[in-house]
């Protein structure tokens, strides 16, 4: 896909990920980007590859955040071109859970959140897009898995205000090569890495970054969305585990099943028991030990 085809009432999502869905290494995983309609990113695109131009060598250079070592001018033309951007922008951060269960990752636990996410979004917008699309790059490893995680979603939007009640829209997951060179998927970049290196100093967000600062205003307009899903509680029962958040408060995935409990009680055997206690809110008794 590109973007070749926009028009007025296209809507774009650009995503980019941060960490690995397994959380190994970084201790966290998720979404950050930019989301607009159709004039909207085209004037966004305009004004990224000016910035480019003037700071950076040339529109046609290829931005990587967490690759490029940036000059003080740099970063601030990145800042600045954010601070005057009113494209949608947003960041879902998923942390590891304390205890990490096999065949569960940050995908799984976010799928249902970020699903509502998406909708909500939409129907909070102030016209109904004519075509609706969540945009990433292509990834050998991580595009089957999105495929598989988010397959589709079609809802009708009905919300009082928009002129076409009741008009049922299809959401397209689509991928776009490296090489395309999107600068809203720059951008989506740009917001990921920002993001990330703010959760990565400590929580909670101190004396954060000019650039974050420029994404992510203090107080927070509506266009900025940034939430930290940090799991609040793991609760063990005859059925499965179940984490839940505390922001959105919501079940972020259970593992369940006999196969999933059995997996469980292996896993947890291995714990000590403090650990297990503190993980799991059991009473201090061996006789509560899985």
């Amino acid at each position: 896909m590109t973007d070749d085809h926009l028009v007025g009432r296209s809507y774009r999502i650009y995503v980019d990920e941060t960490g690995l869905e397994t959380w190994q290494g970084h201790g966290l995983f998720g979404f950050a980007g930019v989301a607009g309609f159709g004039t909207e990113i085209l004037r966004a695109d305009r004004a990224w590859r000016r910035m480019k131009r003037e700071h950076f060598g040339g529109e046609h250079v290829a931005l990587h955040a967490s690759r490029d070592r940036l000059t003080g001018a740099q970063e601030e033309a990145i800042a600045n071109f954010f601070r005057a951007s009113q494209l949608r922008r947003f960041s879902y951060i998923c942390e590891a859970p304390p205890l990490t269960l096999p065949g569960v990752d940050a995908l799984n636990a976010m799928r249902g959140f970020l699903m509502e996410e998406v909708v909500d979004h939409v129907c909070q917008l102030p016209k109904l897009p004519e075509d609706l699309a969540i945009v990433f790059e292509t990834s050998q490893r991580l595009s089957p898995k999105i495929i598989e995680t988010f397959p589709g979603l079609a809802f009708t939007l009905d919300e009082s205000g928009h002129e076409e009640d009741g008009v049922e829209r299809q959401v397209v997951t689509a991928f776009v090569d490296k090489a395309v060179g999107l600068p809203t998927l720059e951008m989506a970049d740009q917001v990921a890495y920002y993001v990330q290196r703010e959760v990565r100093r400590g929580l909670p967000i101190v004396d954060p970054a000019t650039t974050f600062q420029a994404i992510f205003p203090d107080p927070r307009p509506p266009r900025a969305r940034l939430i930290l899903m940090r799991v609040a509680s793991a609760k063990y029962e005859s059925n499965g585990v179940t984490y839940t958040f505390p922001e959105p408060g919501k079940v972020g995935f259970r593992f369940e099943g006999l196969e999933g409990l059995a997996a469980a009680n292996r896993w947890l055997a291995q714990m000590p028991f403090d650990e297990a206690a503190r993980v799991l809110g059991l009473q201090n008794r061996r006789s509560d030990v899985p």
